[in-house]
């Protein structure tokens, strides 16, 4: 008998896990979306361009980034941002796979970001709230935009989904 009721458990135990009949007739399945952004290609914590580790096997996808389609010629660059921007240039032909000759800097220019998160936020995650001096550099291969970012401590960073800093020039407002 003891067999048996221990069994019953067992078996009443697995169907809860499992999300069997345990539940009740009256009872509706609990679905959690999975949210899109768990598809991005560039995790919390991915490397700088300071570090790579190799390519990655696909291309990034463009950036979400509103503003003015890329340029055919090349930016002008802010002293002190020269070696910053081949920097970016490097990582993203290597990201491509292309020479870095096909990639064009739309623009390099010192911003404000609103938050912690310097214009490139993981969903689920909290920044600090304080106006954040930083750079944003806009590339473009093949007639898509891409964008890195950086700011504080923060070495430039390939940005899937960038948002607009709070300004854009001299980065002291």
């Amino acid at each position: 008998m003891m067999k048996g009721m221990a069994l019953a458990v067992l078996l009443w135990l697995v169907l809860v896990s499992c999300g069997g009949a345990a539940q009740g007739p009256d009872a509706t399945p609990s679905v959690t979306p999975t949210p899109e952004s768990s598809l991005q290609t560039e995790p919390e914590g991915a490397p700088s361009v300071t570090s790579p580790e190799g390519p990655e096997p696909t291309p990034p996808p463009p950036s979400a980034s509103p503003g003015t389609p890329p340029s055919t010629g090349e930016a002008e660059i802010p002293e002190g941002l020269e070696s910053v921007v081949s920097e970016v240039v490097a990582d993203l032909a290597s990201r491509l796979g292309v020479s870095a000759s096909q990639i064009v800097v739309v623009s390099a220019e010192e911003v404000t970001w609103r938050d912690g998160s310097l214009g490139c936020p993981e969903p689920g995650m909290a920044y600090t709230q304080a106006l954040v001096n930083g750079t944003r550099i806009r590339l473009s291969s093949g007639g898509v935009l891409y964008e890195y970012h950086s700011g504080g401590a923060q070495a430039p960073f390939f940005c899937a989904t960038p948002e607009e800093p709070l300004s854009a020039g001299s980065g002291d407002s």
